[in-house]
This record gives structure tokens, C-alpha cells and sequence, in this order.
């Protein structure tokens, strides 16, 4: 269990892992904290919301010049939440440069209000080194009700929840006394990512993934998107399906797009589709679609040549109960609810 030091009358913070591992001191991100701090209070007050900023801090090897990557907003709002791209890439939200092992479309993070309380979720997009809890645990996603730090590669990431009423003091150390206390608690294994086959379907009469070999013909139907919140994220009944141009289709749980399925290119991406990879035009991870309690969400993940739907162009957009999504130039997807 990790436990750091905060201020009597802030709440804990729980941290959702999703895999167990030796622990590690704070120190490292204390430091990051404390050097990262004249830049990050200005950041903190001139956001004026109620939501999490993310700012990153490097550790030059070799004991050089570090780095900052100032900053990066998600605000709160009811019945919504905010996705944000950390990685390499130049059209990523946080961009994190000088380290290869960050890959380019590294994290997808997100945020929203869950029964009043902050949430910040962190997922992985299937890279070979994932990141680092604060306690130096590697894995492949978390959630945490407030403040957090996480490590990519040589990059100590800190997500600081705050809000307008709250008043950040001007020394470091007292900011980072300020903070509340921080625990890991055990993970739901719903968050793994196993990979997503397409196949040939007449028609949309999907509901489970297949278990040991055994599906289940139960359908499931729900009256509007947002009942998908109803159900709990480790649910394996599937909720709808997203069909391929050569209409093979994708079935997706609520397990599965809980923990974000990836569309594009690349390898790790969970569709798997030749017909995408024949497009050139689609970036290796173009595209996510997760669910959280505000809803069923396409999220462009810095692509390239961007998403679209209906001819506009968009970052991050709530589905109904169906939709017709255009990746780069010319591929369609479409998606549709059981």
C-alpha cells in the first residue's frame, strides 16, 4: 500500500491498479513536484475550474538540464468527461519529447465526475513498457478519485486535481504537504486487453464474448446510450458491434470499452481488420472507443488525417445509439447498439 504525507483535512485518494507489484519511494516525484512547482502554480491559477491539470517533468539522465511539458487541462463538467493524448506525437495533447520508449500515442487519459467526486482514468495503449504507478508499479491502466502521479519512461507525470476556490501556496514544499494522501487498492482484471477478432455476421445478434470457447445467445438491448453506465464494467455483455466496410463486424462489451478499444494501424490496435491496415492514411492508432459514466465515446487519438462524422471533424465525441464514423479520407465504421 502506498501512503504519502497530506494535510488533515483532505480527503484520501484511491488509486485503481491493474497490476500488483513491488513498491517504490516517492521521492522521485516529490522532487519532480518541488522543481516543477514555480511553473505549475501560475498553471493551477489561471485554469480557473473545477477539473485536473497534468503537467510533466523530466529527469535528464546523467544529472543534466531537466525538462518541462506545461500544461495540460481537463475540466469537469456534468454528465461529460474529457480525453486528453499523452505521447511523442506532435499532435498529441501533452507532448513528451527526447525519450523513444514514450511511443507516440502513448496514454489516452481521461476525466469526469462520479457522483460528485473527481475521476482521472489512464490507459495504455497496448505499448511494450505501459507506465509507472507513484509506487512504482507497472501496468496497463489505473483510475484515481483525485491528485496522482504516474512515470513514462523518463517523464513523471503529475495530475493535479484542483478547483477555483482552492488556494495553492506559493512555496513548494507547503503545496506538496497540501496534498492528499494516496493509497493503491486492489484492481478489477476487467481492465486487461485481450484482442478483439472481426467476423462475418448476417445481422447484429451479438451479446457476450466468447468464454472457454462458449457464447451465450443472450441479447441484450437498452433503451439509450447512456444506460451503458447502468451496467458494471466488468460486464461481459456485449452492447453492440462496429461493422467494417466489408461488413465483418467488431462485437464490444461493456468490458471491453471500459477499458478502451483501439482502432488503426498498428499491431496492438484491438480491431483486427487488413482492411484498415490497407489504408495508408489511417495512423497507426487512430482511434478509441471507451466508455465511461458519462457515456459511449470515439476519441481521435492525434491522428493524422483526423475523424469525422457527418463531414465534421472531432476529438472526442459521445455516440448514440448509432453512427456513422469516417477515419482519415475515406474508411467508414460504422457503429451500432444491440
Amino acid at each position: 500500500m502506498l501512503e504519502t504525507v497530506g494535510s488533515s483535512n483532505n480527503g484520501r485518494t484511491q488509486v485503481l491498479l491493474a497490476v500488483e507489484g513491488p513498491e517504490r519511494d516517492v521521492e522521485e516525484h516529490r522532487a519532480a513536484f518541488l522543481r516543477a512547482w514555480p511553473r505549475l502554480r501560475p498553471a493551477l491559477r489561471a485554469f480557473g475550474k473545477t477539473g485536473f491539470v497534468l503537467a510533466a517533468q523530466r529527469f535528464a539522465l546523467g544529472g543534466g538540464e531537466q525538462e518541462g511539458a506545461f500544461c495540460l487541462e481537463l475540466p469537469l463538467e456534468p454528465d461529460r468527461s474529457a480525453h486528453r493524448v499523452v505521447g511523442r506525437h506532435t499532435r498529441a495533447d501533452l507532448v513528451l519529447r527526447g525519450d523513444d520508449s514514450v511511443s507516440l500515442r502513448h496514454l489516452l487519459v481521461s476525466a469526469w465526475l462520479e457522483e460528485g467526486r473527481p475521476t482521472f482514468r489512464v490507459l495504455d495503449t497496448g505499448t511494450e513498457g505501459r507506465f509507472e504507478t507513484e509506487d512504482g508499479t507497472n501496468v496497463a491502466a489505473m483510475r484515481a478519485d483525485g491528485t496522482c502521479f504516474l512515470r513514462v519512461g523518463t517523464w513523471n507525470l503529475m495530475a493535479i486535481w484542483t478547483s477555483p476556490d482552492l488556494d495553492w501556496p506559493e512555496d513548494p514544499q507547503a503545496a506538496w504537504d497540501q496534498l492528499p494522501p494516496r493509497e493503491a487498492v486492489e484492481a478489477r482484471t476487467s481492465w486487461l486487453r485481450p484482442p478483439l477478432k472481426a467476423r462475418a455476421y448476417p445481422r447484429l445478434k451479438v451479446v457476450r464474448e466468447d468464454v472457454g470457447g462458449l457464447s451465450s445467445t443472450q441479447i441484450l438491448r437498452l433503451d439509450e446510450p447512456e444506460r451503458l453506465a447502468e451496467l458494471p464494467p466488468e460486464s461481459r455483455a456485449a452492447v453492440g458491434a462496429l461493422f467494417l466496410p466489408d461488413r465483418r463486424s467488431v462485437r464490444l462489451s461493456v468490458q471491453a470499452l471500459t477499458r478502451g478499444v483501439l482502432i488503426g494501424r498498428y499491431e496492438r490496435c484491438g480491431v483486427d481488420s487488413e482492411l484498415l491496415c490497407a489504408d495508408e492514411s489511417i495512423s497507426r492508432i487512430h482511434l478509441c472507443l471507451v466508455q465511461d459514466p458519462t457515456g459511449l465515446w470515439a476519441v481521435d487519438m492525434a491522428s493524422t488525417n483526423g475523424s469525422r462524422l457527418e463531414g465534421r471533424t472531432f476529438r472526442a465525441l459521445r455516440l448514440g445509439r448509432d453512427a456513422d464514423l469516417c477515419l482519415s479520407r475515406a474508411t467508414r465504421l460504422r457503429w451500432e447498439m444491440a
